[in-house]
């Protein structure tokens, strides 16, 4: 191994020490990295601390670089819980398998990791099991990604990945003389990931024939199966954390500190968004609306109808919104936390940047609910919004040309979104917020984002589409959220996505 990978056996674990800091008593880890072995050693070093840059709470980044005349050593935080490999091969032999809760609750912290670091331009390459680091020991520890970007830092030709022999090498590195540039290389090796979590077993590509499939659930072996597909047919990170396997997961409670309580208020932020997605009919200019889905189009470059929070939040400061309103309009429209915003969710975080006085932004989800609840009344009910509102008024007025904006560019659907109410011709206070509640984002993209959809064997087929923006800055949400596949108006107008993601398991 060390002839045929020398920079990759001197940064593998025979090389890793544990250091303590002075200061805080900390623990760190320590990568020795020989500079010898570097074909461009000085570049390398400034690759590296540019990796330092990086800063997100599932990332196990760098802190800081070290050197001698013979090494670079690189320093990160050490956690408790060891690494996601470790954990596996202890599973392994107590002859036992992972809960597939947590596989997908990992799954998701590594994907949302990814596609921060996708939207930096940043790619991993050779992400195994050892490369995700838990917190603790617990089950419901954190996840987190180390080492991305380093097997390019060290050099870009990647000549250790590419001669590296294992099923987590996605098979376009494996070519020679070709450089692969983006992330599907990185989804690959996520669907690898999780197939060695859910059945133990590590070969390369997927294993349609494994017995212990049996015990996992159709929506799992789906999503193993997409990732493990051709390139050009891979999801990317963004798109990938909305397959219904993991779209009641919320990575919100491991999004602060080590030591951060964060509450995980999925609920609260889905009835704000629900609440939002029926006022922007109303509330939002039809220019306005156009304009802003012109900016999310250009700023989309992966073309796969998600923007990252950050650039979000900057789209709405160009609008006017001040900063402090732009971050928490964002970061509520961003439900399950996952850093990333469809258009729907833009959407909606331009018009909670627009109503919500500035002092909103410190409060919790749960009192800024209740804030559009009167925004509510009083945009479809009387000028005091004291009297209850007519469902079929409520239906009229979403039904503007903005309404059908919406519909036709954002996957939502306002009958869907109204038939939480099918049951009363009139809405009042205490119905509004526990019919949308109950409704778990029916209608829209975030369909099922507060609860579980339903188990994939009760589904003969449901389709998977992630929303794709054409030249003419359209998207299609093509079923992708609701409980069926379900046509829209101007559907001949968008371009299909790239493929059905079917629960049929003899489709490879």
């Amino acid at each position: 191994a060390a002839a045929s990978n020398p920079i990759a056996f001197h940064i593998s674990t025979s090389h890793l020490r544990v250091l303590k800091e002075r200061r805080t008593g900390s623990l760190k880890t320590c990568k020795a990295v020989q500079k010898s072995l570097l074909r461009d050693a000085p570049g390398a070093a400034v690759r590296i601390k540019k990796l330092c840059e990086l800063r997100h709470p599932l990332l196990c980044g760098f802190t800081e670089v070290l050197e001698d005349l013979q090494h670079y050593f690189l320093i990160s935080p050490k956690l408790e819980g060891g690494d996601v490999g470790e954990w596996l091969e202890k599973t392994s032999q107590e002859d036992s398998m992972v809960e597939e809760h947590a596989c997908a609750a990992y799954i998701a912290q590594v994907l949302v990791a990814l596609a921060y670091c996708h939207g930096m331009s940043v790619y991993h390459l050779d992400l195994r099991s050892s490369s995700v680091l838990l917190t603790s020991r617990e089950s419901d520890a954190r996840a987190m990604l180390s080492d991305t970007g380093l097997a390019l830092a060290l050099d870009p030709e990647c000549p250790h990945v590419r001669n590296a022999d294992g099923a987590h090498i996605a098979p376009e590195l494996r070519r020679t003389g070709r450089l692969v540039s983006g992330g599907a290389p990185d989804l690959w090796s996520v669907g690898s990931l999780a197939q060695a979590m859910l059945i133990g077993d590590e070969v390369h590509g997927f294993a349609k024939d494994s017995e212990l499939w049996a015990f996992r659930s159709k929506g799992s072996r789906n999503f193993v199966r997409q990732l493990l597909q051709a390139e050009g047919k891979r999801p990317t990170a963004a798109a990938a954390l909305q397959h219904p396997w993991l779209r009641s997961i919320s990575v919100r409670q491991h999004l602060g500190g080590p030591n951060d309580c964060i509450k995980d208020d999925v609920v609260e932020r889905l009835v704000c968004y629900m609440q939002a997605i029926l006022l922007i009919p109303v509330e939002l200019a039809h220019r306005d609306l156009d304009r802003l889905r012109g900016d999310f189009v250009r700023i989309d470059l992966d073309s796969d109808g998600f923007i990252s929070a950050k650039a979000a939040q900057a789209l709405l400061v160009l609008r006017g919104s001040l900063e402090v309103q732009a971050r928490r309009a964002v970061d509520l429209a961003d439900v399950r936390g996952t850093g990333v915003l469809e258009f729907s969710a833009l959407a909606a975080a331009a018009l909670l940047a627009d109503m919500l006085p500035t002092f909103w932004a410190s409060c919790e989800a749960e009192d800024l609910a209740m804030r559009l609840q009167k925004l509510f009344f009083e945009a479809f009910g009387d000028e005091k919004g004291v009297e209850p509102v007519q469902l079929h008024h409520l239906q009229r007025s979403v039904m503007t040309s903005i309404g059908r904006l919406m519909e036709n560019h954002s996957g939502v659907n306002y009958a869907e979104v109204l038939s939480a109410f099918d049951e009363e011709p009139e809405i009042d206070r205490d119905s509004l917020l526990p019919r949308l509640s109950a409704a778990n984002g029916c209608g829209t993209p975030l369909h099922y984002a507060a609860g579980r959809p339903p188990a994939p064997e009760e589904e003969e087929q449901t389709s998977w589409l992630w929303p794709q923006s054409s030249s003419f800055g359209l998207f299609r949400s093509c079923g992708l959220y609701g409980d069926a596949p379900r046509t829209s108006r101007n559907s001949e107008s968008r371009r299909s996505c790239s493929g059905d993601w079917e629960y049929d398991d003899d489709d490879d």
